[in-house]
């Protein structure tokens, strides 16, 4: 009500693209969900040491594998990595990635 016959036609072309844009959105995601799966990548394992940096015992290390990691609703990951140089005073350079 109120609006022009040129301005009808021209959302009554709009919402017959958008309707087709949304039909093609769901074709290319069940395209998506219906692919197999990709490259096979092995497991990868982190060391894991003590909750307390100041401990470096060996027997505090432990190996985890990243899908022991990735389970039972567990699907986001940060990696807090730590280097150390040989000459460095103790201090650590943080580097965190956050992958979900």
């Amino acid at each position: 009500m109120g609006e022009s016959d040129d301005y009808r036609r021209r959302r009554e072309g709009l919402l017959a693209a958008e309707i087709v844009l949304k039909d093609q959105v769901e074709r290319v995601a069940e395209m998506r969900r219906t692919l197999p799966l990709g490259r096979h990548v092995p497991d990868y394992v982190f060391r894991e040491g003590a909750a307390d940096l100041g401990q470096n015992d060996p027997a505090d290390v432990a190996d985890v594998a990243l899908a022991a990691l990735l389970t039972d609703g567990h699907d986001t990951l940060i990696v807090d990595h730590l280097m150390f140089g040989a000459a460095d005073d103790g201090r650590a350079v943080r580097d965190v990635q956050h992958v979900s």
